[in-house]
């Protein structure tokens, strides 16, 4: 592309006269294209590809990861540019896919989510998210995956909460769920909801019924039931089930874990196998199992709809410390669902001091803002009983999700560099969650109560 110049030069003489000089000249400017192919590795990555994302002259850049992500990484790149006028953001995050290609090949689907959530979503939601500079998938393969994002570091005031499962004080979180609701509200039996949300993966063979809840991450939850990937490196038969290993799994490490917990009269007891929480639960750990997270997903998939996160943690999200406002981040999981069912990630892990009591509050407090944000009538569709009732079912499913996360944490711990930071990690959620769980009666009521229900519908199919 080319531009004219004209320069003008005035020169004033001793004698007073005045000599103008006009010169025009055509300089050619340079295009930064916005780029069509994208990196798949960090070795990929050019200076090119990020001038044309960010649509400046980038000259040097330089790469440092971000924590350890579980479907996804992320990398903080500082970026140096070529002049003044070349100026853009100090630096930006990558999020792309893991080198991993099992890890790749399981999580296409959640790529596929958060691609359409920046490209069709987020200038409709309510909740902010964060800048996202460009989107980039593969048609051909849709295991390449790549994000660009603002740093949230870069804004004045903002913090994010990387060790939020060790417990947040109660009213960060409260602002968290809070935040939510505005999504909620909005949302509310939208008949926008089937064209903003593609449909979730089919999970053939397990007997999910039409209509129920269902979401990228239910996979998590149904897949300790089925063959377990690695079970002839750890010793078991080819085709055992997850949820047949995890208990020995835990039986072996269980005083190396050391993952203590108290049950409601105050009193310690050490997991997996002692005290009124076996961890897996006897239910979960049962044929029922599977079962149990497929009855949920039923009666969630029964409730009032809007749009959810459906990983609502303060994890995913920074909080500027003098505004209050939130943006929000890892869209790998949003769904359509009952509002109720989006709290239980959050407040199931997040909160200091959680208790029966606590908790209930909390979505006392929630669902006024929902009936807020919402359209009329809300409350009388979906009462605060409802919403409680949902959150319940909602930390059913995600027990077995968490189940499956341990299937992938604990083999080979002991030899992992990192172990002693991850099992204190680990000791600090684990314990909590399940007193949680005890607290609020999950096991004794919601669970038992959803394994009277499958008890029945199977009786009355004979």
């Amino acid at each position: 592309m080319a531009s004219i110049v004209t320069t003008t030069v005035t020169k004033i003489h001793p004698d007073g006269r005045v000599e103008t000089t006009t010169t025009t000249t055509s300089t050619k400017t340079e295009v930064i294209q916005f780029p069509t192919q994208f990196p798949d590795t960090l070795d990929e990555l050019t200076a090119e590809f990020l001038s044309g994302v960010i649509g400046k002259r980038i000259t040097h850049f330089e790469t440092a990861p971000i924590g350890i992500g579980f479907i996804c990484d992320a990398h903080k790149v500082t970026l140096t540019y070529a002049g003044a006028s070349d100026c853009g953001p100090p630096s930006i995050v990558l999020k792309k896919t893991k080198d991993d290609p099992t890890s790749r090949e399981v999580n296409k689907a959640l790529f596929q989510l958060e691609a359409n959530w920046y490209r069709n979503v987020a200038a409709k939601a309510p909740i902010k998210s964060a800048h996202c500079f460009g989107v980039f998938t593969d048609d051909a393969d849709p295991t390449r995956f790549l994000l660009v994002l603002e740093d949230l570091t870069l804004v004045d005031g903002n913090e994010g909460f990387p060790h939020w499962m060790i417990g947040m004080p109660e009213d960060v979180m409260q602002s968290c769920i809070d935040d939510l609701a505005k999504m909620h509200g909005q949302f509310w039996q939208s008949p926008e909801l089937d064209t903003l949300v593609p449909p979730a993966p089919e999970y053939p063979g397990v007997g999910m019924k039409e209509g129920s809840f269902n979401s990228t991450f239910i996979g998590f939850s149904l897949a300790p039931y089925g063959p377990f990937p690695n079970a002839e490196a750890m010793g078991f038969e080819a085709g055992t089930t997850g949820i047949t290993i995890l208990p020995k799994l835990m039986t072996d490490l269980k005083d190396y874990l050391q993952w203590d917990y108290k049950d409601v009269a105050g009193k310690t007891h050490r997991m997996p196998d002692e005290g009124p929480c076996f961890y897996p639960e006897p239910p979960y750990a049962s044929p029922h199992g599977s079962a149990i997270v497929l009855k949920a997903c039923e009666l969630l998939g029964k409730k009032p709809k809007t749009l959810i996160h459906g990983d609502g943690h303060p994890g995913n999200l920074f909080r500027n410390k003098t505004t209050g406002e939130i943006t929000w981040l890892d869209f790998q999981g949003y769904a359509v669902g009952p509002p109720g069912m989006d709290l239980a990630q959050g407040l199931g892990l997040g909160v200091q001091g959680a208790s029966k009591e606590v908790i209930e509050r909390m979505i006392r407090s929630y669902h006024v803002k929902l009936c807020e944000y919402g359209p009329p009538g809300v409350n009388d569709e979906y009462p605060f009983e409802s919403c409680m009732e949902d959150f319940l079912l909602g930390m059913a499913v995600w027990y077995a999700g968490y189940l499956m996360v341990q299937l992938l944490t604990l083999p080979g711990i002991k030899e992992d560099p990192n172990a002693e930071a991850r099992v204190m990690g680990i000791r600090m959620v684990i314990p909590r969650y399940v007193e949680l769980y005890l607290d609020l009666g999950l096991i004794e009521v919601t669970v038992a109560d959803l394994v009277r229900q499958i008890k029945a519908d199977a009786a009355a199919c004979k």
